[in-house]
């Protein structure tokens, strides 16, 4: 059979699949999840790869108006250029360009190479997953003034320097290109759709942590970020924990990715009880 359009009466398979993988790919499920049928194939173009009728799928790939590609493909099957090279002609129908390609690095690789396009840029990331729910023992710190708390819609000013620090530092490819009322419209939409957490010294914030995605059995950590000068302090470590306990509350689990070169947040999230999974990469190509 090969790739095929995922049309309404397949999505229960497609899930399936996604959900024996959902921890490498939380982008691609939480649009599934937040977006009726209809939308979902009106904005997006997605395709399942099944080896014959009835076996089970294989691989799935997205594509986003916007110009997104989320690439899931079986680690068990191998794969190469040609596998994906197929879908060129109807993804470039599509969409004009392709924006970014995100997900295993292996996966990332193949399909860039499919497409033959050579990111203008490529950040790495490290997939850390939490597998136990517990937290390793830990000598609490006291903060005077130190305020943990869940946000919501009312503290999108008080947040928006800390978004801004974050998307600055941590996001963006071009800083010239910052439109800071995108950034606002961001970060309340996700005050009301993701699950965010401050922390207020005195307060003032200082510190925010919260979801990007939040799938069938996984959320993905994103947006962490505390202002320089209280780095060091155990208090994203101690935002980031609150966070994760509200979520494997909710009975899922937690997972994020970290630019590799940031040695000093793999630490606080391995001491967290985070683990290294796999190699991780987005590419940009504007």
């Amino acid at each position: 059979m090969g790739w095929v359009p995922v049309i309404p009466r397949q999505l229960s398979q497609l899930t399936s699949y996604l959900r024996e993988h959902e921890h490498r790919c939380v982008s691609f499920t939480s649009r599934i999840l937040k977006q009726s049928s209809g939308f979902l194939h009106q904005h997006h173009l997605i395709f399942l790869y099944t080896r014959s009728e009835g076996e089970r799928p294989q691989g799935a790939l997205l594509v986003s108006r916007g110009g997104l590609i989320l690439p899931v493909l079986d680690e068990r099957k191998t794969w190469n250029a040609d596998d994906i090279r197929v879908l060129k002609r109807k993804v470039l129908f599509f969409i004009p360009s392709v924006h970014s390609v995100l997900g295993s690095k292996r996966d990332v690789r193949i399909t860039t190479d499919a497409f033959s396009i050579q990111p203008k840029s490529q950040v790495e990331y490290i997939l850390m997953v939490k597998p136990d729910p517990r937290f390793p023992e830990e000598p609490g710190r006291n903060i005077p003034g130190l305020v943990i708390r869940k946000a919501g819609k009312q503290d999108a000013q008080s947040l928006y320097p800390l978004q801004y620090g974050y998307e600055h530092e941590e996001v963006l490819v071009h800083p010239g290109r910052f439109n800071a009322e995108n950034c606002m419209a961001m970060l309340k939409r996700n005050l009301v759709k993701q699950i965010i957490y401050i922390a207020e010294l005195n307060g003032t914030p200082i510190a925010k942590a919260g979801t990007n995605g939040i799938g069938f059995t996984y959320c993905q950590l994103g947006g962490i970020y505390t202002v320089p000068e209280f780095r060091k302090r155990g208090i994203s470590t101690s935002l980031v924990k609150s966070l994760v306990k509200d979520i494997e509350h909710s009975g899922k689990r937690s997972c994020l990715f970290v630019k590799k070169s940031n040695t000093i947040a793999r630490q606080v999230y391995r001491n967290l009880g985070f683990r290294d999974c796999i190699d991780f990469d987005v590419a940009y190509f504007f």
